[in-house]
């Protein structure tokens, strides 16, 4: 995404942390189980099986359709920018060390 290319991806899970309709493409899916071997998870865990069909259909309208693919690798890449970039995780990391100097001031102190 930070590319900025078209992204089709299974609408569950981790990936919906930085995927929407606006910033990809995303694949309907129904509950499955892991096989045995076949993932890191254990056989029997739960799994997103995509919906193979659409997913062929959403490579062939990407293909079909380059200006609107481009433009929603556009918004992939600003949305990622946004949230995960640079300025994103020294935002998370500066509340971290906040949060760790205020659990190591003694009480009725002020910082330093």
């Amino acid at each position: 995404m930070s590319w900025a290319k078209p992204v089709i991806g299974t609408a569950w899970s981790g990936n919906l942390d930085f995927m929407d309709e606006n910033t990809a493409y995303l694949i309907p899916w129904r509950p499955g189980e892991v096989p045995e071997g076949s993932y890191i998870l254990p056989a029997g865990s739960l799994w997103a099986d995509p919906d193979i069909g659409a997913a062929a259909a959403t490579m062939r309208h990407v293909w079909l359709h380059p200006d609107e693919a481009r433009a929603t690798g556009e918004r992939g890449r600003l949305s990622i920018r946004r949230t995960h970039g640079i300025e994103a995780a020294a935002q998370v990391v500066r509340a971290r060390f906040a949060a760790i100097g205020a659990q190591l001031q003694p009480a009725g102190s002020s910082p330093a």
